[in-house]
């Protein structure tokens, strides 16, 4: 069988993202600070089990390496990672909104189809 070029890229992003999530925001995360810069009119939404949240982001960038409940894990992702970036203003990095996009377009992209649990399940 052989895997189209937008599934490898599905795991490959899927996989630097579960790092990503592991080394760089767990690692600056966990201590949380007691007070976060947050964005103008969000102040509001402080998520306060911070290494939860990072946890099941992490598992949602292996779901969609692995493709399992590929659509599930890839709006979740999105949703999360989005919430994450406004939070705190004061990790802010530019290449978040290029991996805020990708994530909302493969909550969309059928790239589960082709090697995935996904496609072994039928669903």
């Amino acid at each position: 069988m052989q895997i189209d070029v937008a599934r490898r890229e599905v795991i490959a992003f899927g996989l630097l993202m579960f790092a990503y999530v592991i080394v760089c925001l767990v690692r600056s995360h966990a201590t949380h600070p007691a007070f976060q810069f947050a964005y103008p009119g969000l102040e509001w939404a402080q998520f306060p089990i911070t290494r939860l949240r990072f946890a099941l982001l992490g598992l949602a960038a292996l779901g969609i390496a692995a493709g399992f409940m590929y659509r599930a894990a890839a709006a979740y992702f999105f949703a999360a990672f989005t919430y994450s970036f406004l939070t705190d203003a004061a990790a802010y990095r530019s290449c978040y909104y290029l991996i805020i996009l990708l994530a909302g377009i493969m909550a969309t992209v059928p790239a589960h189809r082709a090697i995935s649990f996904d496609a072994r399940r039928g669903t």
